[in-house]
């Protein structure tokens, strides 16, 4: 490629960058919906930790 094209796109890449750098961020989820999704999510740990009991407790009553 000539040198004038890669200085072009080596300039183009570090101004998209410093675009991307500066912008502000948008928080897309309010804080009511982080905070039903964290309960959810503890919610669902809780499921997973009593299956995971139930698991257990048959696989021993089998012998496993």
């Amino acid at each position: 490629i000539a040198a004038s094209v890669y200085y072009k796109w080596s300039k183009d890449f570090l101004e998209a960058g410093k675009n991307g750098l500066t912008r502000s961020t948008v928080r897309d989820a309010s804080t009511d919906q982080v905070r039903h999704l964290k309960g959810e999510n503890t919610d669902l740990k809780q499921a997973v930790a009593e299956l995971t009991l139930e698991v257990i407790k048959y696989k021993k009553s089998l012998g496993m």
